[in-house]
């Protein structure tokens, strides 16, 4: 007879919560978070590990005024700049679901053409920044046409594993 492994269950956490925490709006007004068809994340629990699927961010600020009322201008046209803001907004994801970027296992760049040298040293400085420790992700870079927002000159997503152990 073979022993079979406890399977974990799998829990998926509500994304409402996530979306409301992050404040999402279009340009024309605050979007109610239930009325969305995506998340800022997913969030999958097996046993211990909690999966975190950080959907992707630009590095442009929302045309509009913010949670406070202040206006937030879109970023200077400089791919470092805004691969900086897409990380700082995927490390807010994972901050307020109690993890940190040295969680993230995998991340996904897409850069809006020409990928030149500099554009491509630019995006690894700024990631040197957020992903200095030992562990680095794995990585992806797409060159693409466009995004959405025509402002954007990049997008960045990313996978993490969140647990209560910090070698697991």
């Amino acid at each position: 007879m073979i022993a079979r492994a406890h399977t974990p269950q799998v829990v998926r956490e509500d994304s409402v919560q996530i979306q409301e925490a992050h404040g999402f709006r279009f340009a024309d007004g605050a979007v109610p978070a239930g009325s969305l068809t995506y998340a800022p994340a997913s969030v999958v629990s097996v046993g211990t590990a909690r999966f975190v699927f950080v959907s992707g961010h630009t590095g442009t600020a929302p045309a509009g005024p913010d949670r406070d009322g202040q206006t937030e201008p879109p970023l200077a046209q400089e791919v470092s700049r805004q691969s900086a803001a897409a990380l700082t907004k995927i490390e807010a994801v994972l901050h307020s679901l109690g993890g940190t970027m040295d969680d993230v296992v995998r991340v996904r760049v897409y850069v809006r053409a020409p990928l030149t040298k500099e554009v491509f040293e630019a995006i690894h400085d700024a990631r040197r920044a957020f992903f200095d420790g030992p562990r680095k992700p794995a990585s992806t870079l797409v060159r693409i046409d466009a995004l959405v927002r025509p402002d954007a000159l990049i997008e960045i997503d990313a996978d993490a594993v969140i647990t209560d152990s910090p070698d697991a």
